[in-house]
């Protein structure tokens, strides 16, 4: 391939491989070349749907009358769903040319994003939407080398192709650098984050990394977690970096350790993250969060569904004393004080929305448990099934279905996913060298 060196051809080749063995889909490897591009944007870096002709699953057996779309629903539009016999046509949101660009009644829909990805904040499940919303529509992530973790500088981020921006940054990074990310991304960026509530944060971050990865062994005694709860300065890293539970949210964010307990200093800090913040989500109004995320992009709700990821289902029961609580919280002053700020800016938000606000969040919280048992179902029986789900035409979506392709992208483990992208960027510059358009 001119103009590519051989070193790279191995690259993109050994990387077309690991995504044909990851996600089970074997198919007779050639050599790349520019005739064969479409075929393995579509058999490789795509994660294959069922056929076209399979059944469609419903939610509701509501009778009706045919509407616009030729479907026997019923005209209350809640979205819920409703039976469709084979026979029946349906007019579905076509999910193949997602890299189309959409609009919504708000315009266009956003495609330059940067989330700080915080640890312990559901930071997992938002990344997870956000890079199905790249992978769809072929955007180019910026992404370190190995791993999920942007060291600071971005020393190891994977370079960009030559006449190619980045789309997104989504993945961890050391701390949030404005300067830094402008650096990589176009004007235009939304900047977004996460926050939770920083005593429970503290709890399910000791949990979760002395449970998978061995932190905290000097901890003594067998009830590890109230041990530490009562004495957290004891048992802390020096550096705040080696740190998940001392103010690692304000971390996270930029915030210096030296200004952990600095009342002044972490209220500049946080004028000054406001005005670059576009919206910060609160893990407490998770899906009041993701609404607003939805209008603030001009996305789909389809977009912003998901499954629960890396959720810590074996916390302690944990009571706490008056005097033990203001111990915590001035321990975490600066992550509380930063819990406060935004919660309140996050309040603001939702009071300023339109009346129909809450409408559009109970909608979302009633598809919610129908995606995930129908993709736990799907995945259970081992991708199997040749169903379909279908919500309704409401207000606030048209009728669109959620199929094998996207259970499959929602319940991807975070690496894995990262690996599927850094895949996808080197076929995207690939295309970019041969002068080639996206044909996915």
């Amino acid at each position: 391939m001119k103009g590519i060196s051989k070193k790279r051809q191995v690259c993109i080749f050994v990387s077309t491989c690991i995504a044909f063995f990851g996600f089970g889909i074997w198919r007779e490897i050639y050599i790349i070349t520019p005739m064969e591009l479409p075929r393995i944007r579509h058999n490789v870096l795509d994660i294959r749907q069922t056929n076209r002709s399979n059944n469609i699953k419903v939610l509701s057996n509501n009778n009706g009358s045919h509407n616009n779309h030729g479907c026997k629903c019923n005209n209350n539009s809640t979205g819920a769903g409703d039976t469709v016999s084979e026979n029946d046509t349906v007019k579905i949101y076509d999910q193949d040319n997602e890299n189309n660009m959409k609009t919504s009644p708000c315009g266009p829909e956003v495609r330059h994003l940067a989330f700080v990805k915080v640890h312990k904040a559901g930071s997992t499940t938002v990344m997870n939407i956000l890079e199905r919303f790249a992978y769809k529509r072929n955007l180019l992530l910026a992404l370190p080398q190995k791993a999920n973790i942007l060291h600071y500088g971005f020393s190891n981020i994977v370079p960009r192709p030559k006449n190619s921006p980045f789309d997104m940054l989504i993945t961890h990074v050391d701390h949030y650098d404005r300067k830094l990310f402008a650096s990589v991304l176009p004007a235009d960026t939304k900047y977004i984050g996460i926050i939770r509530e920083p005593l429970m944060l503290s709890i399910s971050a000791f949990e979760y990394y002395h449970r998978n990865y061995g932190l905290y062994k000097n901890v003594p005694g067998k009830e590890k977690l109230r041990e530490y709860l009562q004495h957290r300065a004891m048992y802390e890293p020096k550096q705040a970096s080696m740190s998940y539970t001392n103010n690692r949210m304000s971390y996270d964010f930029g915030l210096p350790q030296k200004s952990f307990h600095d009342e002044a200093a972490i209220k500049k800090f946080l004028f000054q993250l406001d005005s670059e913040m576009d919206l910060v989500l609160v893990v407490e109004k998770f899906s009041e969060s993701l609404v607003l995320l939805k209008r603030l992009m001009c996305w789909q709700l389809k977009d912003v569904l998901y499954i629960t990821r890396n959720k810590n289902d074996q916390k302690d029961s944990v009571h706490f004393s008056a005097d033990e609580m203001k111990y915590h919280r001035d321990f975490s002053l600066a992550d509380n004080m930063l819990y406060d700020y935004f919660t309140n800016r996050l309040n603001e938000k939702l009071q300023a929305e339109r009346n129909d606000f809450q409408e559009e969040v109970d909608l979302l919280k009633s598809m919610l448990p129908k995606v995930s048992s129908f993709c736990q179902k799907a995945s259970s029986n081992n991708w199997k099934t040749t169903e379909r789900l279908v919500f309704n035409k409401t207000k606030f979506n048209d009728v669109f279905q959620v199929d094998l392709k996207d259970c499959r992208l929602m319940l991807l483990r975070e690496l894995t996913f990262v690996d599927l992208s850094r895949s996808k960027n080197l076929e995207i510059e690939l295309l970019d060298m041969r002068n080639l358009p996206p044909s996915f």
